[in-house]
Order: C-alpha cells, then structure tokens, then sequence
C-alpha cells in the first residue's frame, strides 16, 4: 500500500501551490501509525520545512520576483 501525502505552499500574498508525492510503503506500516509519526515531525502540529522533510519546496516562481513579502 503506497502513500499519498498533499501539502501546500501558501506565500505572505497568499498565494497557493498545492502538490502531492506518492510514498512506497515497503513495510505496510498503518495509516494510524504513519500520521502519529508525521505529527510528531511538525511545527506546531501543522507546518513543516520541506526541505528538511525531502520533499520539495513549492513557491510561486512567477510572482517571487515581483513580491518580497514572503
């Protein structure tokens, strides 16, 4: 059973990108058992840095160069 994780990047404009990665999951580990894990990874229960988590970051190419507020 592979994994399928959907996040978001939402800038200071609020500006959003959604994206999702498919995870092989080798050793069947629980659904249950994987949020516990993720949970216990996030800021506050709710954010992440994506490139400490090896996933990739997502921003707004198109719009970085006009804005700063991020």
């Amino acid at each position: 059973m592979n994994i399928k994780f959907s996040y978001l990047h939402r800038d200071a404009s609020n500006f959003k990108q959604f994206t999702e990665i498919v995870f092989e999951n080798p050793k069947q580990i629980a659904l249950e058992d994987l949020l516990k894990i993720i949970q216990s990874k996030l800021l506050e229960r709710s954010w992440f840095i994506p490139t400490k988590r090896y996933v990739s970051d997502l921003d707004y190419q198109e719009y970085s160069r006009e804005t700063k507020s991020d």
